[in-house]
């Protein structure tokens, strides 16, 4: 999931960006291949950059389910909407 946005400077790196959410970079990486993240730049390969106002729209926005239950209906609703916009595609 690797944002669109042209932006200066040169991001977070993964383990800046672990540090403000206050998870382990391992965490942020299983993430990335989850496609549940934060937003992040794949432009330099190997090496994610981050921005700051993503992070803090995804602190602040959905965010991290806090538990089980709530990431259960989080997943529901997300197939439901996936299969509502396959049903007019």
């Amino acid at each position: 999931m690797s944002t669109a946005k042209r932006r200066s400077g040169r991001g977070l790196t993964a383990p800046e960006a672990a540090a403000q959410l206050g998870v382990k970079v391992s965490t942020l990486a299983k993430w990335r291949q989850l496609g549940i993240g934060p937003p992040y730049s794949d432009s330099l390969g190997r090496d994610p950059r981050y921005h700051p106002d993503d992070l803090d729209e995804f602190l602040w926005g959905e965010g991290v389910a806090r538990n089980s239950v709530e990431a259960k209906h989080r997943r529901r609703r997300r197939r439901m909407a996936e299969r509502s916009a396959q049903a007019v595609s």
